[in-house]
């Protein structure tokens, strides 16, 4: 029979069998937070790129509506104005936006012969961008891509390249309306 003085260690004189579990909570934590944090920020990351995607479609089609009255041409906007003007509508994403964004302007013939997209070859080529004057009743597309930095490592793998970012792209197509010169 086993006696034991009053406050002492019950533990030491359990069975040899029994496997002490001192600090298991703590390692099975280590097992579970890299995933859980790089998850946790995977899904932050995806609501800060949704959120710029949805603030660029409306600053896109904010700039379009200058194009499409005939105000865009009036004060004879350029690339870089035009530029401008939709990183005036990009709020708390307009930080770099100038240097982040590029933008085409072009008329077209018709509604069935989209022009060439610049990210085909998996990386963004802009060459042959540009901003063009249209006249009235043109059919007009105006096409914006974004370049969104992305920190979660797995998230990289998944996006269209350009500089180790991601691309956001918001396009909006339009007949002029019959606007007065």
């Amino acid at each position: 029979m086993i006696r034991l003085r009053p406050g002492a260690d019950v533990r030491r004189n359990a069975s040899p069998r029994r496997a002490r579990r001192d600090g298991s909570a703590a390692v099975e934590f280590g097992i579970i937070a890299v995933p859980f944090l790089m998850l946790l920020f995977a899904i932050l990351e995806i609501a800060v790129i949704s959120l710029t995607d949805t603030v660029l479609e409306n600053a896109v089609i904010d700039a379009g509506r200058q194009v499409r009255t005939g105000e865009a041409d009036r004060s004879g906007m350029s690339t870089d104005k035009f530029k401008t003007k939709i990183c005036a509508n990009m709020s708390a994403f307009a930080n770099n936006c100038t240097s982040r964004l590029t933008v085409d302007v072009r008329v077209l013939t018709g509604f069935l012969k989209p022009p060439e997209d610049p990210l085909k070859t998996g990386t963004f080529n802009p060459a042959g961008l540009d901003y063009k004057q249209s006249q009235p009743g043109d059919i007009v597309i105006v096409r914006a891509w974004y370049q969104q930095p992305i920190f979660t490592p797995f998230m990289t793998q998944g996006a269209p390249r350009a500089g180790g970012t991601g691309i956001l792209t918001a396009t909006t197509l339009f007949r002029n309306e019959p606007y007065n010169q």
